[in-house]
């Protein structure tokens, strides 16, 4: 069976269940409200699980400035963040000194949480110094492993599904001359 527009152009896709929707299928109707709920509802789940990251990226962050950049006490920092000061040491030893930044993921989950748009994440990942995987110096011991970078959270998100083809190969493009130098070339 073939659907027709006003104009006699045939309906394909989309356009057959807009149209189905406009003459009062009820059927229809309530499978498309279904389906919208289901995607808001997968959104408002990212949302909030980016919300969650940035909380505890934050926490940390905050905890690490109080003690580096701010001269704190580890002990003062455990009061304010009501944990120990033995936690405290050891995310400030687990964070380094790299944490005083964002990183590519956070700030796309900025954007996850509705933080920032689009537009305004793409700039920023544009412009962030992005690390790159590094082999540890194993002195005369060989070492099986490498530690990787700021850059891997950008490959992920694309191959995950978090940021768009075109705003990686944007996010490449910027990159490029960085990549190169990274790999040798």
């Amino acid at each position: 069976m073939v659907l027709y527009d006003g104009k006699g152009n045939p309906l394909k896709g989309t356009d057959i269940i807009s149209a189905l929707a406009a003459t009062g299928h009820a059927g229809l109707r309530d499978a498309r409200a279904k389906h919208t709920a289901k995607q808001s509802a997968r959104q408002l789940i990212a949302a909030v699980k980016a919300q969650e990251r940035l909380v505890k990226a934050r926490r940390v962050r905050a905890i690490v400035t109080g003690v580096t950049e701010e001269g704190m006490s580890q002990s003062e920092v455990a009061v304010l963040a009501e944990i120990s000061q033995a936690q405290v040491s050891r995310i400030i030893k687990a964070a380094g000194a790299d944490m005083l930044t964002p990183t590519p993921n956070e700030i796309i989950d900025e954007r996850d949480a509705g933080e920032i748009d689009d537009a305004e994440m793409l700039a920023r990942l544009i412009e962030i110094d992005c690390t790159y995987n590094q082999y540890p110096d194993g002195g005369n011991a060989a070492v099986d492993a490498f530690v990787p970078g700021t850059w891997n959270q950008i490959e992920s998100a694309f191959h995950g599904g978090r940021i768009t083809y075109e705003q990686y190969r944007l996010i490449v493009q910027a990159h490029a001359q960085e990549l190169r130098n990274s790999s040798g070339q």
